[in-house]
């Protein structure tokens, strides 16, 4: 990892990132259980999406989705599926 433009704290205390390594930006979640000593061994580590310009801003909405904008348009997580909201 070169670079972390975002650090954002769900309400579950999972950790979501944005990243860059090698000019690519990748979104991904640290699982909060594995972050706190609960857990025996290395963080547990998801990556969300990845292959994408740069990732910016980082937000979780009431319903417990996670919004996230790139420099293409702006993305929700719904904890399945990324579903983008790009301007055709």
């Amino acid at each position: 990892m070169n670079f972390t433009g975002y650090v954002y704290e769900d309400k579950k205390g999972n950790i979501w990132t944005s990243s860059e390594t090698s000019k690519t930006w990748s979104l991904s979640r640290y699982e909060g259980k594995s972050l706190n000593g609960l857990h025996a061994g290395s963080p547990i580590v998801t990556e969300v999406r990845s292959n994408e310009g740069m990732i910016f801003g980082i937000v979780e909405s009431t319903d417990g989705n996670i919004w996230f904008g790139t420099l293409g348009g702006v993305y929700r997580y719904n904890g399945t599926t990324v579903l983008d909201f790009k301007q055709h």
